[in-house]
């Protein structure tokens, strides 16, 4: 070996082993867990709609109107009260706690007693928030966006007609008792304080309408939706700092020092220096909500509560600034690897060699062309290719609305395979998936025979045009008179039925036992693919029916051994266009049935949309959309497989 290879090996290694290094860097700052430690909440998993730390407690309410005090150390349920509603508000100040829900109700548990302020069935005005002392409860209620009434009701005596403050022009966004004073943030750009009896103390001005407003560490904080962040500590100026572009923050937690973590929708961190005035993009943590203030900080996701404080988030923003440095490295050497290789030893990578440089002088010689197809294969990536890749990614992570997004592995295949309405789903997509077969093979078929075997050629002609008409209307005008117009209840099928069986008229679509089989009947007398069954019928040579008629072969044994084998190209594409739209036809029973009553038309697809569209549950979805591309494709590959070896045979 020359010293020129020489030096190029010893390249070669030092940009591989370069590239592992970089490799593990990152796997194991990628692996630093930003918790101490972790439990799981025992009820709702991540369905909870409000969560804080108080009293040395975990308060956790859900949109049921279940709210459970947790234990600050194990999780574990203390006790639970339920409301009517939605929780909106829940806190716990000196052995008093207080919770606010949809129901148009206030609950104030003191002492094991337990008191509900309600609203009278008349008015439209429901808690939202509250904040409370000692000495007084702070409500407010709304009934729009722009109307709502700040009340304060005596904590001693609850029964006593409150104070109350009307906002007819705007709402508030939030409120929260800080030295002494209310602080409000509403959306006519304002921070307003109030006291005890509501009289205005002060009013500052904000550069747009608020988002959050909280209170943490000894800190007033407010963000508005141009990205400001404005702090109150007790000062008379109120300090303004920007935060980064396109973060809105919907929690905040004191660590200490004078710093406050800021939780962002999309589950990132902040971190807000009071002395420095300045906020600096911190962990990416993925959490739906951030409680505690001052020491220990608590994260919620993925339905367990984890513990961490200001140094691991820190460090965990530290490692993901050198996970993504890590992984470009090792992106860089790696390439760097193989290139010093192939110049090392090209005469062992010819193949690859001569490859890149035909594919770059083919890239010259037809750039005209290869320019040509370019916006088409551009906009095949990104709304084809594009979407279905990030379908595939989606499956295995935990996305819902309102959510932050996580890796969750195969979680969602597994709550698939766990849904009680399963087997219900795989029956009737077997049903649909069979019937929708046959109805497309067999009618077509025969139909198409007919028109051959009529001798008039107008007659033929109009055959064809009334047989083609009903194609060219919007199916899913078609599905809905099906549904109301025939098999509805004052439908031409009851109107046919009703004097001969002298019964009442049925909903045939809201019966359990007729749902199914109505639905089957849809689209009378299925003559969908006769075109393509006539286009390959008349295709068919006449000499071979003349020579099999003078064999003496009779109409079904030509059907038999003539006609169906000449056209199963043409079988196979309908056979295979029918399986895909049958599985695939979710707005076929969402235009009808839901899936009712009862999940007697419940099916595969439907599910699918139903996660979708409904819960908002778009990683399992997708995770349904891949078990169905799956099945679809391992179909669609045996059939094109079974027709290349029936090329190849003849």
């Amino acid at each position: 070996m020359t010293n020129g290879k020489q030096k190029k090996l010893i390249a070669f290694i030092a940009a591989a082993v370069l590239a592992v290094a970089a490799c593990v860097c990152f796997f194991v700052f990628n692996s630093y867990n930003l918790a101490v430690s972790h439990r799981a909440l025992p009820y709702g998993a991540s369905g909870a709609a409000v969560v804080r730390a108080a009293d040395g407690n975990i308060l956790a309410g859900y949109a049921d109107g279940k709210l459970q005090v947790l234990d600050g150390g194990t999780a574990e349920a203390v006790s639970e009260y339920t409301a009517g509603g939605r929780i909106r508000y829940a806190d716990s100040k000196a052995g008093t706690l207080v919770f606010c829900a949809d129901d148009k109700t206030v609950h104030v548990v003191k002492n094991g007693n337990v008191s509900t302020i309600g609203f009278a069935e008349g008015i439209t005005e429901r808690p939202f928030f509250a904040d409370f002392d000692e000495n007084n409860l702070y409500v407010y209620t709304y009934s729009s966006n722009t109307s709502g009434r700040l009340s304060v009701y005596n904590m001693n005596d609850l029964t006593a007609p409150p104070v109350s403050v009307t906002f007819k022009n705007f709402g508030l966004i939030g409120l929260a008792l800080y030295n002494g004073a209310l602080y409000t943030a509403n959306t006519d750009s304002q921070i307003v304080s109030y006291d005890a009896g509501l009289n205005e103390k002060s009013k500052q001005f904000l550069q747009a309408s608020p988002e959050f407003l909280g209170a943490a560490a000894g800190v007033l904080l407010v963000t508005d939706r141009l990205g400001t962040l404005y702090a109150v500590d007790g000062s008379a100026d109120l300090k303004q700092c920007a935060i980064p572009k396109n973060q809105t923050v919907v929690g905040a937690a004191g660590s200490g020092g004078g710093e406050v973590y800021l939780l962002t929708s999309g589950g990132n961190l902040l971190k807000y220096s009071l002395l420095k005035n300045e906020v600096k993009a911190s962990a990416k943590t993925g959490a739906a909500f951030i409680i505690g203030d001052g020491g220990d900080m608590f994260l919620l996701k993925n339905g367990a509560v984890y513990k961490t404080d200001s140094g691991r988030i820190d460090f965990a923003a530290f490692a993901g600034g050198v996970k993504t440095i890590m992984l470009i490295a090792f992106v860089a050497f790696a390439v760097a690897a193989l290139v010093l290789l192939l110049i090392a030893f090209p005469d062992r990578f010819s193949i690859f060699v001569r490859f890149f440089k035909a594919f770059g002088k083919s890239l010259v010689k037809y750039k005209f062309c290869y320019l040509a197809v370019l916006p088409t294969f551009a906009f095949l990536a990104v709304f084809n290719y594009f979407p279905a890749i990030y379908a595939l990614v989606l499956s295995f992570t935990n996305n819902k609305i309102g959510m932050p997004v996580s890796f969750n592995g195969f979680q969602n295949f597994k709550n698939i395979f766990s849904n009680v309405h399963l087997t219900t789903g795989i029956k009737n997509t077997l049903i649909f998936l069979v019937t929708d077969v046959l109805k497309a093979l067999i009618p077509s078929f025969l139909i198409a025979q007919f028109i051959i075997a009529l001798r008039a050629k107008k007659l033929k002609y109009w055959t064809r045009v009334l047989l083609f008409v009903p194609g060219v209307l919007p199916g899913l005008s078609v599905i809905l008179i099906w549904a109301t117009a025939i098999l509805g209840r004052e439908g031409l099928v009851n109107a046919l039925l009703t004097p001969v069986l002298g019964s009442a008229a049925l909903d045939f679509l809201r019966i359990k036992e007729y749902a199914l089989p109505s639905l089957l009947f849809v689209g009378f007398p299925w003559i969908g693919a006769f075109l393509i069954m006539y286009g390959a019928l008349v295709n068919i040579p006449p000499s071979l029916h003349e020579a099999a008629k003078m064999d003496g072969c009779n109409w079904f044994r030509r059907i038999i051994r003539i006609d169906i084998p000449l056209i199963v190209p043409q079988l196979k594409y309908i056979l295979l266009t029918s399986f895909i739209g049958s599985v695939q036809n979710y707005g076929f029973i969402f235009a009808t049935t839901g899936g009712g009553p009862d999940y007697a038309t419940y099916t595969i697809s439907y599910e699918m949309f139903r996660l979708m569209n409904t819960q908002g549950d778009y990683g399992q979805a997708s995770a349904l959309s891949l078990l169905l591309f799956v099945v679809i494709f391992a179909v669609t590959v045996l059939l094109l497989n079974r027709k290349k070896n029936n090329a190849e045979e003849a």
